[in-house]
């Protein structure tokens, strides 16, 4: 539900709290903005270190794409994981974040994955994906 309003924004804002029984507009995907090597989020960009690849957000929910190697019969191999987290306020105000999701967060959830496979695949990623 909601893919055919789903519009594509640059933005990094915390979700807002919706009150219970509110009617809640359809899920809107943000692309926080990575380029494909991370550089320009959060300083400069160096060879090694642990900057996602992409970064897609839907209110609350995010998915993050990460480039990873690992040793494999003695060869070098490049492969993509995806993780997915929820933020949230604690008592404090502080933002946490989590990867346990709601009922009604599983939506949105299903939505950014299917919006990560389509980078992965598009870019080229998905192509002789073999992961560890």
């Amino acid at each position: 539900p909601g893919e055919e309003n789903m519009e594509m924004q640059t933005q990094t804002t915390h979700p807002q709290t919706v009150p219970a029984g509110a009617m809640k507009p359809a899920p809107t995907i943000h692309d926080v903005g990575m380029p494909a090597n991370g550089s320009g989020i959060r300083g400069a960009h160096s060879a090694g270190s642990n900057m996602p690849e992409k970064r897609f957000r839907s209110g609350a929910i995010a998915a993050t794409i990460w480039k990873r190697q690992s040793i494999r019969e003695g060869k070098a191999q490049e492969y993509y994981s995806i993780s997915l987290d929820r933020s949230y306020k604690d008592k404090q105000g502080a933002w946490q974040h989590t990867n346990n999701f709601r009922l009604n967060d599983l939506p949105r959830a299903k939505l950014l994955l299917d919006e990560a496979f389509r980078w992965l695949v598009l870019n080229g990623a998905a192509e002789g994906a073999s992961a560890p």
